[in-house]
C-alpha cells in the first residue's frame, strides 16, 4: 500500500485525499487536497455548501509519528459561503475546529495522559526534596509521557535553581539561558513569564547581593485581607486598623473580653 493511501486511511479520507508525502528533516509533510465532485462541509453547522469564496493560508496539523519521524497533515482550507452562517472555513474532518492536531494524536495521549494526571496536581508543585519515593515514580511516569508537561516541570525546577547563586554574572547567566529556553518553549504562560522577568531582572539579579524578599510583606497584605473578609467589611476606618493591629500584631485583648 502506497504511503500516501495509507495515511488517508489512517485519518479517515473520504472528501479529501493525501496528494504526496515529503520529507523536510525529521518530519513528514503529507498534503492533503479536496476530491473533486464532493461538497465542503460548513465549519461551524456541518451543512453540506456549494459556494466557496478563495482559501484561507495553508494550515499543519501535528499527528503520530511514522517511521520515527513526526507526521504533519498539511492543507489549504477553502472558505465556503454557508446559506445558515455566512462565509465560514470549512469543516476539517481529521481535527476538532481550532485544533493544530489530529483527533488520532488526541485519542492516543488523551487517555493515558488524563490517567496520570489525576492526583499528582501537588505533586507537580513539590519541591523534590518533600517528594516520597512513591511520587517521584509517579511524576517520572507523568513527565515521560507528555512533551509539553515536561517542558514545564523542567523550566519550573531549573529556574529554582537561580536562587542558590551567590555571584550575580554567574546568577545571570543562568536566568539568560532560562529565558532563551523559555521564550522557545511553545508555552503562552511561560512566554509571558519570561517577559515579566525582562522587565524586572535588573531587581531579581539584586537578590545575589541582598537576599531580600518581600515575601513577609506578601505575607502581612494576606493577614490584612483576611482580616477584611472574615469581617464583611467595618463601620470606619480606625475599627479596620485596630483589627489589624490585634490581628498581625498578636495584641493581648482588653480584660473585659478574656475568658
Amino acid at each position: 500500500m502506497r504511503l500516501e493511501k495509507r495515511i488517508g486511511k489512517w485519518l479517515g479520507l473520504k472528501a479529501h485525499r493525501v496528494r504526496q508525502v515529503r520529507q523536510e528533516g525529521e518530519r513528514l509533510v503529507a498534503e492533503v487536497e479536496p476530491r473533486g465532485g464532493r461538497l465542503p462541509r460548513c465549519g461551524c453547522c456541518g451543512l453540506r455548501v456549494r459556494r466557496t469564496k478563495g482559501h484561507t493560508p495553508p494550515r499543519e496539523w501535528r499527528d503520530l509519528k511514522m517511521r520515527h519521524l513526526a507526521l504533519v497533515i498539511a492543507h489549504t482550507p477553502r472558505r465556503v459561503v454557508c446559506p445558515r452562517c455566512g462565509v465560514r472555513v470549512e469543516r476539517i474532518p481529521w481535527a476538532a475546529r481550532w485544533s493544530r492536531v489530529t483527533r488520532s494524536l488526541v485519542r492516543t495521549l488523551s487517555g493515558p495522559t488524563r490517567a496520570l494526571v489525576k492526583g499528582l496536581r501537588f505533586v507537580l508543585l513539590k519541591n523534590p526534596w518533600n517528594q516520597t519515593p512513591k511520587q517521584k515514580q509517579a511524576l517520572s511516569r507523568l513527565v515521560r509521557s507528555n512533551n509539553p508537561l515536561s517542558r514545564a516541570w523542567y523550566l519550573k525546577e531549573d529556574f529554582q535553581k537561580f536562587w542558590d547563586y551567590r555571584q550575580e554574572a554567574c546568577a545571570a547567566r543562568h536566568i539568560r539561558h532560562w529565558l532563551w529556553w523559555a521564550s522557545h518553549s511553545r508555552l503562552e504562560p511561560f512566554k509571558g513569564l519570561a517577559r515579566l522577568v525582562r522587565e524586572h531582572l535588573d531587581g531579581i539579579l539584586a537578590w545575589t547581593r541582598l537576599r531580600i524578599t518581600n515575601g513577609a510583606l506578601e505575607g502581612m497584605n494576606n493577614k490584612v485581607k483576611l482580616v477584611s473578609h472574615r469581617s464583611y467589611g467595618f463601620r470606619n476606618d480606625d475599627r479596620y486598623i485596630e483589627a489589624i493591629y490585634h490581628n498581625c500584631g498578636a495584641l493581648p485583648l482588653p480584660p473585659e473580653f478574656e475568658g
